[in-house]
C-alpha cells in the first residue's frame, strides 16, 4: 500500500510538471500575441486590404482524430508611405473571396503584424486565458502529489 501511495505521488508530481511545461507554451504564445495586439492598438494604422489569394491547409489528426483546416488569405495593402505589402493571414473560415476588401490594422514598423478590424475575440486573449487555466490545472496536480499522504 505504501508503494502505491509513493507511485501516486510520483505520478501526480511528474504529470503535473509536464502539464505545466506544456501549458506554458500556450500561455507564453498568448502573452506574445497580446503584446502585438497592444502595439496594434497604440501604434497601428488602418487601411483597406484586398484578398489576392487563398490557401487552404489541412492537418491530419492521425488515425482516430479528425483533421483540422486552416485558411490563409494573402492580403495586399498599401501602407501610409505608399509601399505595397502582401501578407498571409490565418483565419478559421474560407469566407474571404478573392477580390474582397477588408479593413485591417497594421504596424507601420512591421507590416507583417496585422489584424482584421472587428475580428471578434482576440486570439491573444483566448491563448492567454486557456494557457493560464491549464497551468493552474498542472499546479493543482503537483499540489495534489505533494498532499498525498505517506502511509506507514
Amino acid at each position: 500500500k505504501e508503494e502505491a501511495t509513493r507511485d501516486d505521488r510520483r505520478f501526480f508530481i511528474g504529470f503535473g510538471v509536464v502539464w505545466v511545461l506544456f501549458s506554458s507554451i500556450f500561455l507564453v504564445n498568448g502573452l506574445l500575441m497580446l503584446h502585438d495586439e497592444s502595439r496594434l492598438e497604440s501604434e497601428g494604422k488602418q487601411t483597406t486590404a484586398v484578398v489576392v489569394k487563398m490557401r487552404k491547409h489541412t492537418s491530419s489528426g492521425g488515425r482516430r482524430r479528425s483533421s483540422s483546416v486552416s485558411y490563409y488569405p494573402t492580403l495586399r495593402f498599401r501602407d501610409a508611405t505608399g509601399k505595397v505589402h502582401k501578407v498571409e493571414y490565418e483565419v478559421s473560415t474560407d469566407n474571404f473571396p478573392i477580390g474582397e476588401k477588408l479593413l485591417i490594422t497594421y504596424l507601420p514598423s512591421d507590416p507583417e503584424v496585422l489584424r482584421l478590424v472587428d475580428d471578434g475575440l482576440s486570439p491573444g486573449v483566448c491563448f492567454t486565458l486557456s494557457g493560464s487555466f491549464f497551468v493552474l490545472v498542472g499546479c493543482g496536480l503537483v499540489f495534489i502529489g505533494y498532499k498525498v499522504k505517506k502511509k506507514s
